[in-house]
C-alpha cells in the first residue's frame, strides 16, 4: 500500500535513506524492510530543495546586492539596501547581501560563494575598476551595475547623471552671485570623481569664467577628510566664496572646519554637496544634489529580474537625473567692504 500523506523522517531514518555509514547494519535492515512494506518513495522535489538544486521553476529566485567598499557599515549604502530588499520581496525574490572589502583578494572566493548561495542574479555597486567589472562578467550570472562606470555593450548599467548634477549645483551658486567656487573632492582616480571634475569645469566653461587650479583640493573619504582641504583653501590668497563638495560626509567636515574659524556657513561662505546620505542630526542642513534612490532601486531590481528571465535580452544603459534639495548652507555672495 502506497502511503499518500507526507512522512516526516527522523535523522537516523534520513541517514539510512541517504546511505550514510553511521548507522548499524541491524538498524539499516529494519528501515529498508519498513520502506518496502510501506511502499515509501522519496519526494524528488523535496530532496532537491534540501540540496539546493530544485529547478528554477519551483523555487524563489535569489538575487544579491554586492557592494565593494572599504567600509562595510558605510551609511551611504543604507538607502539602496532598503529599497533593494523591499523591491526584491515585492517580486517574490529572496534578497541577499554581500560586502567585499575594497583592495582585498576576497573576490577570488566569489565563484564558490555565489554557487553556494545559489544566486540567480545580482546588483553590483561600490568602488569598481575595469578588472573588477571583467571579473564579475566572467561569472556567467546575470547582473546589473549601479554607478558611474565605463562598461561594455554587453553589461546593463544604471548611472546617476553626475555631470549634469554638478552643473546644476554650480548654476545655483552662480545664481547667488558666486564666481569663485572651490571644489573639494575625494581622490580623482575613479570614474565617478572624474565626472564630478568634468561637470565642475564644464559649468565654468559655459559661464565663460576662469577657474584656478588651487581652488581644487582633494580630500579623504570620511568626515575628517574635509578638514585638511578646507584649511588649505582658507590659506589661499584668493579664497573662494563658495565650495562644492563631492560627498555629504566630507561636507560635514568642511562645515565644521569653517565654523572653527568663525565663518558663518550660508552667509560668509556657501557650501553645496552631492549627497550620498544625509545626516539628519547635522546642523546646519546642507544644500545638496541627490539621487532618488527609491526610483533607482526600483529600476535596478526591475532590470535585473528581466535579465534573469531572459538572459539574451539586450543590455540597457540608463542615466537617471538627480534632484536639488535646498538646505541652509547657501546664500548670496557676501559683499566685501573696502
Amino acid at each position: 500500500m502506497l502511503r499518500k500523506e507526507p512522512v516526516f523522517l527522523s535523522q537516523p531514518l534520513l541517514n539510512v535513506l541517504n546511505n550514510r555509514p553511521s548507522i548499524s547494519e541491524e538498524t539499516r535492515q529494519r528501515v529498508w524492510d519498513a520502506k518496502r512494506e510501506l511502499g515509501y518513495q522519496p519526494n524528488l522535489n523535496a530532496r532537491n530543495l534540501r540540496k539546493g538544486i530544485v529547478s528554477s521553476a519551483l523555487r524563489t529566485k535569489n538575487i544579491g546586492l554586492i557592494i565593494i567598499e572599504s567600509r562595510p557599515n558605510d551609511p551611504i549604502n543604507v538607502p539602496l539596501i532598503k529599497v533593494f530588499s523591499r523591491e526584491a520581496q515585492k517580486r517574490d525574490c529572496h534578497p541577499m547581501f554581500l560586502h567585499i572589502p575594497y583592495g582585498t583578494n576576497e573576490e577570488r572566493n566569489l565563484p564558490l560563494l555565489l554557487r553556494e548561495k545559489n544566486l540567480d542574479g545580482f546588483l553590483l555597486t561600490g568602488v569598481l575598476g575595469k578588472r573588477d567589472i571583467d571579473f564579475f562578467g566572467s561569472l556567467n550570472i546575470p547582473f546589473v551595475i549601479y554607478g558611474s562606470y565605463d562598461v561594455g555593450p554587453e553589461i546593463s548599467l544604471v548611472k546617476p547623471d553626475v555631470v549634469e548634477e554638478v552643473i546644476r549645483g554650480m548654476n545655483h551658486l552662480f545664481s547667488l552671485g558666486h564666481r569663485k567656487i572651490g571644489l573639494i573632492s575625494e581622490i580623482l582616480d575613479y570614474d565617478y570623481h572624474k565626472e564630478i571634475l568634468k561637470g565642475y569645469r564644464e559649468a565654468y566653461r559655459r559661464k565663460g569664467l576662469k577657474l584656478k587650479k588651487e581652488w581644487i583640493q582633494q580630500s579623504g573619504e570620511i568626515m575628517e577628510g574635509g578638514y585638511k582641504p578646507t584649511e588649505a583653501i582658507l590659506k589661499l590668497r584668493d579664497v573662494p566664496s563658495a565650495l562644492f563638495v563631492t560627498d555629504h560626509r566630507i561636507a560635514c567636515g568642511v562645515v565644521q572646519t569653517l565654523q572653527k574659524h568663525d565663518i558663518i556657513v550660508g552667509k560668509d561662505l556657501s557650501v553645496i554637496t552631492l549627497s550620498g546620505i544625509e545626516y539628519s542630526s547635522f546642523k546646519p542642513r546642507i544644500t545638496q544634489m541627490k539621487s532618488d534612490m527609491d526610483a533607482v532601486g526600483k529600476l535596478l531590481v526591475k532590470i535585473l529580474c528581466e535579465k534573469i528571465s531572459d538572459p539574451e535580452a539586450l543590455s540597457l544603459k540608463i542615466t537617471v537625473p538627480g534632484m536639488f534639495e535646498e538646505g541652509q548652507t547657501c546664500g548670496p555672495k557676501k559683499e566685501v567692504t573696502p
